[in-house]
């Protein structure tokens, strides 16, 4: 069956989400300029395997929010900078002030940013020692006997007389050391 252009003859489709038109935007994911996207979004990535998409767990959704806060701190103390460079007497003074408030926001939030790490760091070594009671942890976070592990769990699959499940059990245990 051929395609039939909106003037009802054949030929090539006209494809009405990717026309220019009359000032408007090429883009399927643009809005007016009255109406602005807040708060993101946008188009999405598309494809893949089906089902749902993992929800971020709570320590990742605070990380994104610090993070995002650090960005939006970050923008605004180089405009501060950009418009400091600019001024001069009481103006450039009171620019100063309002980017010594945002370094001191800046810092709080980098701290905010180092206790949720610490927090996930004793998550993340309770939940490994859990399954590896012989785990030990350097004063950095890092796994101190990773090769005494990977021997347990090698050891545990010969046990299990190579027993896929066992397997899957260890190859599993063993990407948590990485």
């Amino acid at each position: 069956m051929k395609a039939k252009t909106p003037d009802g003859k054949g030929g090539t489709p006209i494809i009405k989400g990717l026309t220019k038109t009359g000032g408007g935007s090429t883009s399927q994911n643009s809005r007016p300029s009255s109406t602005p996207n807040r708060g993101g979004g946008g188009g999405g990535g598309g494809g893949g395997g089906g089902g749902k998409a993992p929800k971020p767990n709570q320590f990742v959704e605070r990380y994104l929010n610090i993070t995002a806060k650090i960005d939006e701190v970050t923008t605004s103390i180089e405009r501060l900078n950009d418009a400091e460079n600019d001024a001069f007497g009481q103006t450039k003074v009171g620019l100063m002030s309002q980017k010594n408030d945002q370094l001191q926001q800046l810092a709080k939030y980098y701290k905010a940013l180092a206790d949720e790490a610490r927090n996930y760091l004793t998550i993340d070594q309770a939940a490994l020692k859990a399954n590896n009671p012989m785990a030990q942890f350097l004063a950095n976070g890092a796994v101190a006997n990773p090769e005494e592990i990977r021997k347990y769990w090698s050891d545990y699959v010969v046990a299990a007389g190579g027993d896929d499940a066992a397997q899957q059990r260890a190859d599993e245990e063993i990407a948590k050391l990485e």
